[in-house]
């Protein structure tokens, strides 16, 4: 049941990839305890985190779309807004009692994750990656060291 990063779901953007990396850590901390049969006790904490560190990662993609002019950034922030607003509620329900997260939450942040990152279209994390690295003058503070290595 747990999250693993592999190279399919790398953008070639070093810091979207390990923001990536970290939001499965966060996944998989619910599926650890979902698997311990403790979710119900921690799942506020790791909703909130990985609401929080989506937030993060979110900005971090809405400043490259921006500043290197992605022409797909409209469509991409409306699925990250729609995401945040889905954890958002989750986390407030799960607060008051309304829901008790198990294992279909999981799948859901799971597949969420994994098809925002290798959408079919390549409108998202994949598509934004490769706009990026087909304009690699402005973007190498944020290429992998070893872009350079010969």
């Amino acid at each position: 049941m747990e999250l693993s990063w592999d190279e399919s779901y790398a953008t070639g953007i070093e810091k979207i990839d390990k923001q990536h990396q970290e939001l499965f850590a966060i996944v998989n901390e619910l599926s650890a305890a979902l698997v311990l049969g403790r979710a119900n006790n921690s799942v506020g904490a790791v909703l909130k985190r990985l609401t929080e560190y989506a937030s993060c990662h979110f900005a971090t993609e809405e400043e490259l779309m921006r500043k290197y002019d992605y022409p797909l950034t409209n469509q991409h922030m409306e699925e990250h807004k729609r995401f945040t607003q889905q954890m958002t509620d989750l986390v407030f329900r799960h607060r008051d009692g309304k829901i008790l997260v198990h294992v279909q939450t999981y799948t859901v942040l799971r597949d969420y994750i994994l098809n925002h990152i290798c959408d079919e279209e390549k409108v998202y994390d994949q598509g934004l990656g490769q706009y990026l690295l087909d304009h690699p003058d402005s973007i190498v503070e944020y290429l992998p060291e070893d872009q350079f290595l010969d």
